[in-house]
């Protein structure tokens, strides 16, 4: 707890069963940063869970569990997309192995939302690729 939360300044973050809920962005396009245990890698991603004040839904939690079970069916749709950009910042397309998941976000209602997953490389190259349902809509390419 800190020290605005302790003055009764800032109301704490609701308790989650899956997402370590951080802090909160509002209000107008509401959205909590957190951490969650992501299974098929055993460890912590960053996640951004669109959702009021009060915390995400359950049907932002079975999305969550749905994609950890489809993972390696979604890493190989993601890498497919992102093997099908032309080169960028002078690197040709990663391998899968290359992909390091650093962020998932969720949108409201995924998977009918656009929702998104964001990889880096070990270049320092950061990928995005959107999907709609469990179809990539498209894909950004940065420097990280």
């Amino acid at each position: 707890m800190n020290l605005l939360e302790l003055l009764g300044l800032r109301k704490p973050a609701p308790a989650d069963p899956i997402f370590r809920l951080k802090k909160f962005y509002g209000p107008q396009s509401p959205y909590w940063e957190a951490e969650a245990t992501f299974a098929p890698l055993g460890r912590v991603v960053e996640v951004l869970v669109s959702c009021t004040r009060s915390g995400a839904a359950p049907g932002q939690h079975s999305f969550y569990r749905e994609l950890e079970a489809r993972y390696a069916e979604v890493l190989a749709v993601a890498h497919h997309a992102l093997s099908a950009q032309p080169p960028t910042l002078g690197h040709e397309p990663p391998t899968a192995a290359c992909l390091n998941l650093v962020c998932i976000s969720v949108s409201e209602a995924p998977p009918t939302q656009e929702w998104e997953l964001s990889f880096e490389d070990p270049d320092g190259i950061h990928y995005s690729v959107a999907f709609q349902g469990w179809t990539p809509a498209r894909v950004e390419i940065s420097p990280c």
